[in-house]
Parts: structure tokens; C-alpha cells; sequence
């Protein structure tokens, strides 16, 4: 039996999260940070943020210099976990082993299921239109046969795609 690995994976899951609570957020250029001094680090970035430059990692300072319209966020590590523990919740009706990661990330086991639930590609969409329509959190979805070419897969795509890397094609991939 060929294994199927589903990761799922938010993009700028903090903003993304925010912007869910607050819709008003949604065009703004944001960052989360960890505090306001000279050495706080831009944790999360939106689309708009990165577009005028700024980066996850950069100091808060600099990533301002770069995105001075930018709205400035702290982290709000309990309304993360409760978005995490939500998307947990979706993805165990589709799979009996979920594993979250942090930051939006979280994998989930599809090896044998396809008797009671059809092929992966079509669950693994399936998990992803629900977690979307509910959480209104669009995630990209990498298909494969082990965490690390499924993690590469949902990193590399545009936002809220699905990518199935078929065994024997990791290496092509």
C-alpha cells in the first residue's frame, strides 16, 4: 500500500488569521511582530507587506522602512492555537493520524482510507475546500508519499493549491 502524506499549510498563517477576525484587515499591508524596539522581528508579513519589501525575519525597524504604511500586529499565540486546533479538528473527519506543526502547518496520514473515503487527491481537496469555506483560511496542499516532498509541495505553490507528487516522481519533483 503506497503512503499518502497530505500536508496543509497556511500561508502567513498570523495574518492570514487576523484578517479572518478582522475583515477590515484584508487589503492592508500588516506585520506581526514580537514587540515594537529596535530588535523585534517581523514574525509574519502580508502579501501587500512583502510587495513593498519587507520579509519575515527582517527587524521590525527595517521592515518599516521598507512597508511604511504598514500596520503592526503582536502575536496573539491563543487565537493561533484555536485557528490550528480548528483546522486539527477538519482534517481528523478525513484522517485518523493529524499532526500539527505550528504556524498554520499540519499533516495528516491518507494511507488506507481511500476504500472509505475515495482517492487522497480527492480527499485532501475535499479537507481543503471545507477548511476554506468554514475558517475562510485558504491553505495549499502538497500530496506524497512522505512528510518532506508533501511539506516542499504545499510551500512551492501559489496560495490555495494543490499539488500531488506521485511516487516514483520525488526525484523529478
Amino acid at each position: 500500500m503506497e503512503r499518502q502524506i497530505l500536508h496543509l499549510r497556511v500561508i502567513s498563517f498570523p495574518v492570514a488569521v487576523y484578517r479572518v477576525k478582522d475583515p477590515s484587515l484584508r487589503t492592508r499591508p500588516l506585520i506581526v511582530a514580537n514587540g515594537r524596539g529596535p530588535r523585534a522581528v517581523a514574525l509574519s508579513v502580508s502579501r501587500e507587506a512583502r510587495a513593498d519589501g519587507a520579509r519575515p525575519g527582517m527587524t521590525l525597524p527595517e521592515a518599516l522602512r521598507w512597508c511604511r504604511g504598514a500596520l503592526v500586529l503582536p502575536p496573539d499565540p491563543i487565537l493561533f492555537e484555536r485557528a490550528e486546533r480548528a483546522i486539527a479538528e477538519i482534517l481528523a473527519r478525513y484522517s485518523p493520524k493529524v499532526e500539527p506543526v505550528r504556524g498554520g502547518r499540519l499533516y495528516a496520514d491518507l494511507t488506507g482510507t481511500g476504500r472509505l473515503l475515495g482517492p487522497a487527491v480527492d480527499v485532501a481537496r475535499r479537507a481543503q475546500k471545507e477548511i476554506d469555506q468554514r475558517l475562510r483560511l485558504g491553505p495549499n496542499a502538497g500530496l506524497a508519499a512522505n512528510k518532506l516532498v508533501s511539506g516542499v509541495a504545499a510551500q512551492v505553490l501559489r496560495p490555495a493549491s494543490l499539488l500531488d507528487v506521485h511516487p516514483g516522481d520525488e526525484a523529478g519533483f
